[in-house]
């Protein structure tokens, strides 16, 4: 089976249309949804009031996390510059949950294994 130089071109057509960021918005945001931002990774702005929305990846085992870090599911962001945009899927502090298998412990505030159990303390 042979791919054409016209499928293949066809078929990268596709691919950056899907991941090709919008142009309705200013060059300094990075995403307006999680979505955007790829597997593995989320988008999230800080506690500021011009912060800026980009994407981090998720938390790896023993990485910072938030417990409860919740997501978001809508803001409007507005800048000085005049510009506005709502902000959906989101997360704060520009740090993303835990990947799906760690969760994330609350003494801690680390990315942890959950079946990894330390037995090593005894809790009175």
């Amino acid at each position: 089976m042979s791919i054409t130089l016209f499928q293949l071109g066809a078929i990268a057509s596709i691919f950056l249309a899907i991941h090709a960021r919008p142009n309705d918005r200013p060059g300094y945001i990075d995403c307006l949804d999680s979505s955007e931002c790829g597997r593995g990774k989320c988008c999230s702005i800080g506690m500021g009031r011009y912060s800026i929305p980009q994407c981090f990846a998720m938390g790896n085992l023993g990485d910072k996390c938030i417990p409860d870090n919740k997501l978001h599911k809508m803001t409007t962001l507005s800048y000085p510059d005049g510009s506005s945009m709502n902000l959906t899927n989101f997360y704060f502090h520009h740090i993303c949950p835990c990947l799906d298998n760690l969760i994330c412990n609350k003494d801690t505030e680390t990315c942890e294994d959950p079946l990894f159990v330390s037995f090593n303390y005894i809790d009175y």
